[in-house]
């Protein structure tokens, strides 16, 4: 087996055919085909199961998968560290975000990044979490900003906690919602909800709503909190959100807050693949990523 064989087989099991795969690949699905074919009359055995246009790896393809994931995150690890050693500290390091990470948080890691590495280049990207981490493991990012819930599942990336905070509700001025002290899901869905997809445990908080309640929080979606602001300073909508996200905008009379009668605490987590920890940019921008969520709690605390 070469490391070619190895993108192959990983390619197929990811997109769970030999079209897909082909496609991904840019090579022809009849060459890919023999290719396996070849490999898998070589090795004496089955690596994947047809089934029409669909190909599942056998346990022997489910045990090549594995390791050739490993090996193929070694090899795009090694091609980056040599391609810094032969260009100086001229790499390049790759940033995902999810929508709040991208408020307060990107900036001074940025900035931080920037100061200490002057020759690095910086590519950085706002994603929905579930593909971000799903992107990471593929190679796509050095390094991903999450929340919680996103980071919970994948105990073979290195994690590393950059911020703990409350959620808070937020309005216009004067929005007839903010004088009720501790909102609950009721108050809260009298009005229209404008958020980002909200999570599972925002959701169990909730519990089951129907009609008008429904509606509102259904009321408006996006994965911009710049757009989110919009919203609520055209109209009656409300939003929930990290409580940092929108700090600087509360602190200048922008929007207004009030707390939640809940008390589930947003999270931010940096991941990244094992074999990427060792390299002293990524250590680094945990470092600059730590001290930027401090200084936010630190801002937040009574």
């Amino acid at each position: 087996m070469d490391l070619k064989h190895l993108e192959q087989i990983v390619a197929i099991s990811r997109h769970g055919g030999f079209s897909g795969a082909a496609r991904r690949l840019g090579v022809a699905q009849s060459t890919l085909s023999k290719n396996i074919a070849r490999l898998e009359a070589k090795l004496g055995v089955e690596l994947f199961a047809r089934d029409g246009g669909a190909a599942q790896p056998t346990p022997y393809g489910r045990f090549l998968v594995a390791r050739a994931e490993a090996v193929l995150r070694d090899v795009e690890a090694l091609n980056h560290d040599f391609d810094k050693l032969v260009h100086g500290e001229r790499g390049r390091l790759r940033i995902g975000v999810g929508p709040a990470p991208r408020h307060g948080l990107l900036g001074p890691i940025i900035t931080a990044m920037a100061q200490r590495y002057p020759e690095l280049s910086l590519r950085t990207a706002q994603d929905n979490a579930q593909r971000l981490v799903s992107d990471l493991t593929e190679g796509a990012y050095d390094a991903v900003f999450v929340h919680q819930e996103a980071a919970a599942p994948f105990g073979d990336l290195v994690r590393v906690r950059v911020l703990r905070g409350p959620h808070v509700a937020l309005a216009r001025p004067g929005h007839p919602l903010l004088d009720r002290g501790a909102l609950t899901p009721d108050q809260l869905l009298e009005f229209r909800l404008a958020s980002c997809p909200p999570s599972a445990a925002f959701l169990d908080w909730v519990g089951p709503v129907s009609g008008a309640a429904a509606e509102h929080l259904a009321g408006f979606r996006t994965d911009s909190y710049d757009l989110i602001r919009e919203r609520l300073l055209t109209g009656d909508f409300v939003t929930v959100a990290p409580a940092f996200v929108y700090q600087d905008d509360v602190q200048r009379g922008v929007l207004a807050s009030a707390p939640l009668a809940w008390d589930g605490l947003y999270e931010c987590w940096m991941l990244v693949a094992r074999e990427r920890w060792r390299s002293p940019e990524i250590k680094a921008m945990a470092e600059a990523a730590k001290a930027a969520g401090a200084r936010l709690e630190a801002a937040l605390a009574p």
